[in-house]
């Protein structure tokens, strides 16, 4: 009997949705760009638990006929190309014809849609794959898709979505995108019944950029227009004195699409490597146009990555925008700004650099005693900490340190104890020592009024984030009006950050909450906060800084190791360091 056998439809086109449809974003994606493939003006998108129960996608574009319509739903069906060297001119964002099939086998579908100057339009209804139910009736122009409970009926693919936060926030990226490329379409993005992000559509990206990044990106932002032989980059990336701890908000397109590539990534790192602090990234836009013919787009099943013909020609473009972007020095950053105007961005030169200094930020001393008393004895402290220190260890800590503490390379504390050598990682051990307190049930964490209360603001995406994590943050010590459009005003902050880079402290943190489970999203939210407020590797410590450093890293619980699970302490023994030398220990 033959073992080879030919694969139902039905297990076809959900195998083909895997490739194509493999989270909610990607649905988006698809649906969106066959709109703006239809001339649409104004796109809405509108979706819940992060698309995962529900995704709709709006357009008043040309929309279709009802055989057309029918037509859409046939793998391979497509109005975009004829034959193969078709690939070689494409100028549309779809082109195989596999979205609305593949979306619709793994998902409850329906499809409204009417072209121009007609009263009647067509709906198309299917339910993971089912054959569909087609009816007439009066519509508007356009087409609206509706995709409800993504994946209900491939359970293996629903149980890896991660959080609705995690799955929301590609869309949100993608039609920042979309917006950046087409300024003049509408762009509309709705979260839970709640507007999070909109594009007017009236052709200016200055507009568009205020709502892509912040009042405070936006004044740091230096427009891009590079030319390359057939090449051209043009975008907006902002000086060193704004920047982030991860890529996130460095949107990449070529021709017209998002795009993710690891080569265009690192003509990005090695030409801001030197201009930026280290692992820090800039706020970066840029769209790559390129001779058609020589862009691959159909290497990626959704699309998201290309395949240059030239790549070390394109590499040496990207380079060469960013590296010419800052050749001219620090000063000329400092002294000239882009703003918006009614006619593009442009530089103002400004008639005193020292306004705005590109410096790196005063990190403030980071381990500084409250007070000048000699610090208390571990046995004058709680109860309940001694209790901490006597069981929370495997090998239980002593509760005082016998000798002097030395310092080495400004990083590690060494020092004798019960007939061994320690050596402590000054960081790793602060940063236990501030994630225990933050987290504290036994007291609450002391909080400290600031004098002069300080402002920043949050982009679309942080904005989901503070929500998220408000009540962890007040729980903390932290207190943090919202006074709309995405500006804030920090009132209070526990007492332990005080002198810290406390925005900046905020901001960096916002990547840590992507966990699904609120107590492991606050945990990481908290032990972000302790390593970036604690003491670095480099800080030189006053011999009393680092007695009390070491007296608190002794007094709180689970200090064998960092909240991120680095060691803090390595013990060497007496017996050991006398077997360097083949000798008896007191021989």
């Amino acid at each position: 009997m033959s073992r080879i056998h030919i694969l139902d439809p039905e297990t076809v086109n959900k195998i083909a949705a895997g490739e194509v449809v493999s989270r909610p974003s990607s649905v988006v994606k698809e649906l969106v760009e066959n709109a703006i493939d239809a001339d649409a003006r104004r796109i809405t998108v509108e979706v819940r638990q992060g698309g995962k129960s529900f995704i709709r996608v709006t357009d008043d574009g040309h929309g279709m006929d009802k055989d057309d319509a029918v037509l859409s739903l046939v793998r391979h069906a497509t109005s975009k190309i004829d034959q193969v060297d078709d690939l070689n001119t494409l100028k549309t964002m779809g082109f195989r014809g596999e979205a609305i099939p593949s979306i619709a086998s793994v998902s409850r579908f329906t499809l409204q849609t009417q072209t121009p100057n007609t009263t009647i339009g067509t709906e198309i209804v299917v339910e993971g794959g089912n054959p569909p139910i087609i009816q007439s009736m009066p519509l508007t122009q356009g087409t609206t898709l509706w995709v409800r409970d993504l994946f209900f009926n491939v359970p293996a693919r629903l149980k890896y979505l991660k959080s609705d936060r995690s799955e929301f926030m590609p869309m949100l990226k993608f039609l920042q995108s979309v917006a950046l490329l087409h300024p003049e379409i509408a762009i509309s993005l709705i979260h839970d019944n709640r507007n999070i992000f909109k594009t007017g559509g009236n052709g200016r990206i200055e507009d568009v950029l205020l709502e892509v990044f912040t009042d405070e990106v936006i004044s740091h932002l230096r427009p891009i227009d590079y030319q390359l032989e057939d090449i051209r980059i043009r975008g907006y990336c902002s000086t060193p004195s704004q920047s982030r701890l991860d890529r996130d908000k460095q949107i990449l397109c070529v021709n017209g699409r998002w795009i993710q590539s690891d080569l265009l990534g690192k003509a990005i790192r090695q030409s801001t490597q030197n201009i930026f602090p280290s692992q820090r990234y800039p706020y970066l836009f840029l769209h790559i146009e390129v001779p058609v013919a020589e862009v691959d787009v159909n290497v990626h099943p959704s699309k998201l990555e290309v395949k240059f013909s030239q790549e070390q020609l394109v590499y040496r473009a990207v380079f060469h925008a960013l590296s010419s972007l800052f050749s001219a020095g620090v000063s000329l950053i400092a002294e000239s700004r882009v703003i918006p105007t009614f006619h593009g961005f442009q530089v103002q030169q400004r008639p005193n650099i020292a306004q705005e200094p590109l410096v790196p930020t005063d990190w403030a001393k980071l381990y500084t005693p409250e007070n000048n008393l000699p610090p208390a004895p571990i046995n004058s402290m709680p109860t309940f900490i001694q209790d901490l220190v006597n069981t929370k260890a495997p090998e239980p800590l002593p509760t005082v340190v016998e000798h002097m503490i030395l310092q080495v390379d400004n990083t590690f504390l060494i020092f004798e104890q019960s007939g061994e050598l320690w050596a402590v990682d000054q960081h790793i051990a602060h940063e236990r020592v501030l994630f225990e307190q933050l987290k504290s049930k036994d007291r609450p964490v002391a909080s400290q009024e600031l004098l002069m209360p300080e402002t920043f603001s949050l982009d679309k995406g942080d904005q989901l984030w503070f929500e998220e994590v408000r009540v962890g943050l007040v729980s903390s010590g932290f207190k943090i009006d919202e006074f709309g459009g995405g500006q804030y005003l920090i009132r209070s902050i526990p007492i332990i950050l005080m002198g810290k880079p406390i925005k900046s402290i905020l901001k960096d943190s916002l990547k840590e909450t992507d966990e699904k489970e609120t107590d492991t999203r606050y945990n990481r939210l908290l032990s972000t906060i302790a390593c970036k407020a604690a003491v670095k590797a480099g800080d030189k410590l006053s011999h009393r800084e680092r007695e009390e450093l070491i007296r608190d890293w002794l007094s709180v619980p689970n200090n064998m190791s960092c909240p991120h699970g680095r060691p803090i302490v390595k013990r060497l023994s007496f017996n050991e360091i006398a077997g360097w030398f083949m000798r008896g220990k007191h021989e």
